[in-house]
């Protein structure tokens, strides 16, 4: 049989339905905003090394000019080295549908990476594993892993068209799908990934031979510089059989390439998961002291038959234990939910596996503690307050705290005259009861700061692209097969039609030499003119090139994931070839996306390549600059250069790049947008419950205006004019907290992703937006609570008092 205490808080929670449902939603969504993303993060990182693992990693691949089995076979007898693996590479452009003839820009093409192993059943680091369709590769059937698919917007047995650098072109069909777990994400990247069977290269006039080496070490496997070592010892046994190495990339050893950013990204919206679990502790304690004043003379009655102080408090604890349990059940549910999606999304865009249900008691007990723990800390003093209360004031009912005039704050507000009475009495109503008040503005100013933060994000997102897109001055980069005449090219270009100017550049993949004589990370260096007109880049540090300049070098923030002991002004020695060069850092370039790419003057040029009248990279300008024209332009570039013989790797449009940008953005702006609409939730609900409380206080007031003539209008108005002077002062806070916390964030999200904070841009227009939902909500939050005041009767008051 069902205690008395148990009666008790069944019937406190019918009665006091609506706050009870406040209380029970503000608890779960404090359970949903750090559950879910604790949760998340704790699967990011379960998926990520799943996926590590499951890819066995080489230590470093090498890029090289043609080699074959025999050479293969003496690099894996080198002391040094593990397993050794060689594999065909070619790149192109990719693009849906089938044709006759060259690739359409038009038709959403995007750049190739085209693989393949003489035997797919032997793999033993870099690992792939098909997910659907037939396997192994065979016949003229293309293998697509499941992020270039989706990049593609394809599926598996769509027809595609494929035009390779070396200009052959075919009609082909995707034949499988595949999980190539070691690869970066097609929508991170920019690059389509696909595999075929060997003996396709014939038929795509690819040499049937081996120019991508992967190896592991033999010994310390999570040594970066033991690796690097190795892998100077490896290109040095290469360049010995006259095999040139055209780039090296060696991974951060022990760590999925998308660990830092998943971990990052999940870090910093952490933070503001708990400064919502905080709000809602907020909005507790509002309810729970609402409640427990409700209740000062049943208190007062259940003293006088004999209940101590310790009755009550296990009593109301009781009745808050219900309010947490029914919190939790909603919230773990829900917050396992939201980590599925989230998880989602995040796979597909990191590349990953989803580990799907798992468990974490870490997690499980964050999740108690946020629907437990929190609230029952954060009802603690409104049921001291209402538990401590003596016989005589609970009998009496007198609630301290509604004199109004007593304190600063008072005397400042009775100065204000010019609005009518009504107005008057709903502003001095606002700051009788300053405690909760406090507490009211704080969640809302919070709630609305964080909604201006993520507004202020999205624009700095925005304009942290469009600056990088200004960094290029040109609408079109084409990358030549081979070493071209400058003059001759750009003459070339200019006879397609929409081509106003074009500038030649030099591309070349070199390695920095450290003290200790080990090669790091393949870095690109362009050589171009000083003064050209076509680059304007963000410089964070130091400056830009001159054209007195011979060796100075111009890095970019890409740079210093991998070499952080770069600073201004160090020299740095870079293998050009066979060359060991010095040169001096003048200055930090902020690179948001692409290759680690470098600068020098090309007044370098001649003596890296011994011909400054050579390029491979051709800048062009259109005469408009729309995705359109610039998709024609490039296809007509494309079919002229064709025509003349000339091999072309790869066109690019601005355009296609800006859009590749804004999709690196997706995840953290998803996280921003749902957490804004959490908070703004939270802020609701504390409004609400402000607004129910003060007028439950209230009560006898309302009747004496009842009794003196005041209308349900006029009743109405007053606690709609209360609840929007409650918002616009929380409006008000909300822009002062969000100048800090968007800049904070805006440095975080740029550091994770670029190295170097974002362009910070605070937005007028958001504040306003904000400024026009606040009044909005406001109004909404104070529907139902001035409906209940204007209902109330002088008769519903009598029977109250």
């Amino acid at each position: 049989m069902m205690g008395v205490r148990w009666r008790k808080v069944i019937r406190d929670i019918f009665e006091n339905k609506a706050k009870f449902l406040l209380v029970v939603l503000s608890i779960a969504i404090g359970v949903v905003a750090v559950g879910n993303l604790e949760l998340s993060k704790y699967k990011s990182v379960v998926g990520l090394q799943e996926s590590y693992m499951a890819a066995a990693p080489s230590s470093a691949t090498l890029l090289t000019t043609p080699f074959d089995e025999s050479l293969l076979a003496e690099l894996k007898r080198m002391p040094a080295i593990r397993e050794a693996e060689g594999r065909a590479v070619a790149t192109g452009r990719i693009s849906a549908g089938t044709r006759n003839g060259q690739y359409s820009a038009a038709n959403s093409g995007r750049d190739l990476q085209l693989f393949s192993l003489k035997d797919y059943s032997t793999i033993r680091m870099d690992k792939i594993y098909p997910k659907a369709g037939s396997w192994p590769p065979a016949g003229d059937g293309l293998y697509l892993d499941q992020t270039s698919l989706d990049y593609l917007g394809l599926s598996l047995g769509d027809p595609v068209f494929v035009e390779l650098a070396n200009g052959k072109t075919a009609n082909l069909r995707i034949a499988g799908v595949i999980d190539d777990p070691g690869r970066m994400s097609a929508q991170m990247s920019g690059k389509v990934s696909a595999y075929v069977f060997w003996g396709m290269l014939t038929m795509l006039e690819i040499p049937p031979d081996y120019n991508a080496l992967h190896f592991t070490v033999k010994n310390n496997q999570a040594d970066l510089r033991q690796i690097e070592k190795v892998t100077t010892q490896v290109k040095a046994r290469l360049q010995q059989k006259n095999i040139r190495v055209l780039s090296t990339y060696i991974p951060e050893p022990g760590k999925h390439w998308g660990y830092d950013i998943m971990d990052s990204t999940f870090t910093i919206f952490i933070y503001l998961g708990w400064l919502a679990l905080l709000m809602g502790a907020a909005l507790v304690f509002n309810s729970v002291l609402a409640i427990l004043t409700g209740q000062i003379r049943q208190s007062g009655v259940m003293q006088v038959l004999g209940a101590q102080t310790k009755d009550l408090v296990k009593l109301n604890l009781a009745f808050i234990l219900v309010f947490c349990l029914c919190g939790l059940a909603i919230g773990i549910p829900l917050a396992e939910w939201a980590s599925s999606w989230v998880m989602s999304f995040s796979a597909s865009i990191g590349n990953f596996s989803n580990p799907g249900d798992v468990f974490s008691l870490r997690v499980r007990a964050i999740e108690l503690a946020a629907g437990l723990l929190i609230p029952m800390l954060a009802a603690m003093y409104p049921i001291a307050k209402g538990t401590r209360i003596t016989i005589r004031e609970a009998i009496n009912d007198h609630r301290r705290g509604n004199e109004f005039g007593e304190s600063r704050v008072d005397r400042i507000v009775e100065r204000v005259h010019w609005f009518s009475r009504p107005v008057l009495l709903s502003i001095r109503n606002t700051f009788r009861q300053k405690f909760r008040l406090f507490l009211t503005i704080l969640t809302l100013s919070v709630g609305g700061a964080i909604v201006i933060s993520s507004y202020c994000i999205y624009s700095s997102i925005n304009y942290t692209v469009e600056r990088s897109m200004n960094y290029a001055q040109y609408d079109i980069r084409m990358e030549l097969a081979r070493p071209f005449d400058e003059q001759e090219a750009i003459h070339l270009a200019k006879e397609v039609p929409g081509v106003v100017k074009a500038e030649g550049w030099w591309e070349k993949s070199v390695n920095r030499v450290r003290a200790d004589r080990t090669e790091g990370e393949d870095m690109k260096i362009l050589t171009l003119p000083a003064d050209s007109r076509f680059i304007t880049p963000t410089i964070v540090k130091g400056r830009w090139l001159t054209p007195q300049d011979e060796n100075a070098l111009v890095v970019d923030t890409f740079l210093l994931r991998k070499e952080p002991d770069i600073d201004i002004g160090d020299t740095v020695l870079l293998k050009i070839g066979e060359e060991i060069r010095p040169f001096q850092v003048v200055g930090f370039a902020r690179k948001v996306l692409g290759d680690t790419e470098s600068y020098v003057n090309d007044k370098a040029l001649p003596q890296m390549e011994g011909n400054e009248a050579t390029i491979n990279l051709l800048h062009i300008v259109t005469a408009q600059h729309d995705s359109a024209f610039q998709a024609k332009t490039s296809e007509r570039l494309l079919a002229h250069f064709k025509e003349k013989g000339i091999e072309v790797g790869s066109v690019t449009s601005q355009n296609e790049l800006r859009e590749h940008l804004v999709s690196r953005f997706d995840l953290i702006q998803s996280y921003l947008i749902s957490t804004g609409v959490l908070l703004t939730i939270m802020a609701v609900i504390g409004l609400i419950g402000t607004m129910s409380i003060n007028i439950m206080e209230r009560t006898r007031e309302f009747g004496i205006l009842r009794s003196i003539g005041a209308s349900d209008a006029a009743v109405f108005r007053i606690v709609m004019v209360e609840g929007v002077v409650i918002g616009l002062i929380s409006w008000v806070f909300a822009v002062g907290l969000s100048l800090p916390i968007s800049k904070q964030l805006s440095n975080q999200i740029g550091v994770s992703l670029t190295q170097t904070p974002l362009d910070y841009l605070f937005p007028v227009e958001g504040v306003f937006l904000w400024l026009a939902v606040t009044v909005v909500l406001s109004v909404l939050a104070s529907l139902l609570p001035a409906w209940t005041a204007s209902r109330l009767s002088i008769k519903d008051v009598l029977q109250y008092e």
